[in-house]
C-alpha cells in the first residue's frame, strides 16, 4: 500500500511540474486553445492593410510573475506571400522570435498575439507554428497552428445574390442563393477552430440549416459548388 501512495504522490508531483503557465484563447470567442491545436481563419484580407489576421489572447495563469517569448515557424507559407506575429509589439517577417515578456500572476498580454498573413492579391493555405515559451523553462511552453485559408479576391462576384441571415443566429440558419451555372452548390459550417460541424446540399433558391444543436460562437459558413469555394462568410451563434 506503502507504494501505491508513493507512486500516486510522484504522479501528482509530475502533472504539477507539466502544468503550463500560459492560457490561449481565442479573441472573437473567448474559445480555449489547448497545446498542439490549430485555429484556423477563412476569407479575404483587409482592405485596409492587405492582411488577414488570427488574434489570441495570453494570460499568465501561474500564481507568480514569469518572463515569456515567442517562436514563428513558417510551416506552410506559398510563394509571394508573407508572414509575420506580434507578441506584445509586431515585428516584420524576418523575425521569428520575439523579445522576452513579464507578465504578473493572473495578467493579461497588453497586445494580443497576432499572426499576420499578407497574400499580396493570392489565394491559397499558409500554416504557421507558434511556441509560447518561459523563458525560465523551456519545457514549459504552449504550442499551437495557425491556419490561414485566403479565398480569391472577387469570387463572390460570380454569385449574382447571397443572403445568410440572421447574424447573429439562434436555431435556423437561412440561405438564399441564386447563381448562374452551380453544377452542385453545398454548404460547409466549421468552428473557430476549423473543425467541420455541418454539411449539406443547397438549392437554387433558399435553404433554411438547423443550427440549434451547435454550441455558441463564432463559425465560418463556406458556400462550394464541388470542390470550388464561392465564399466564406463568418456568423455569430448564440
Amino acid at each position: 500500500m506503502r507504494k501505491i501512495y508513493l507512486f500516486l504522490i510522484f504522479a501528482v508531483a509530475s502533472i504539477s511540474l507539466m502544468a503550463q503557465s500560459v492560457e490561449l484563447r481565442i479573441e472573437d470567442t473567448n474559445e480555449l486553445v489547448e497545446n498542439n491545436d490549430t485555429v484556423t481563419v477563412y476569407g479575404v484580407p483587409n482592405p485596409d492593410d492587405g492582411m488577414i489576421r488570427t488574434r489570441l489572447t495570453v494570460q499568465n495563469i501561474s500564481d507568480a510573475a514569469i518572463t515569456m517569448y515567442a517562436e514563428r515557424e513558417d510551416l506552410v507559407l506559398p510563394e509571394n506571400m508573407s508572414a509575420s506575429f506580434c507578441f506584445g509589439v509586431c515585428y516584420p517577417p524576418n523575425t521569428t522570435t520575439s523579445n522576452p515578456v513579464t507578465l504578473a500572476a493572473g495578467e493579461f498580454l497588453e497586445a494580443d498575439l497576432d499572426v499576420d498573413i499578407v497574400p499580396v492579391g493570392n489565394s491559397g493555405e499558409v500554416l504557421v507554428k507558434v511556441t509560447i515559451v518561459n523563458q525560465a523553462d523551456a519545457d514549459d511552453n504552449i504550442v499551437f497552428y495557425s491556419k490561414t485559408i485566403i479565398e480569391p479576391v472577387g469570387i463572390e462576384k460570380s454569385v449574382s445574390q447571397l443572403s445568410l441571415y440572421p447574424n447573429p443566429i439562434v436555431n435556423v440558419l437561412n440561405i438564399d442563393l441564386r447563381a448562374e451555372n452551380l453544377m452542385n452548390p453545398q454548404v460547409q459550417i466549421y468552428d473557430a477552430v476549423g473543425k467541420l460541424v455541418k454539411a449539406r446540399a443547397l438549392s437554387q433558391k433558399s435553404t433554411g440549416i438547423d443550427v440549434a444543436d451547435m454550441a455558441n460562437g463564432v463559425y465560418f459558413v463556406k458556400i462550394m459548388d464541388d470542390n470550388s469555394v464561392i465564399e466564406t462568410r463568418k456568423v455569430v451563434k448564440r
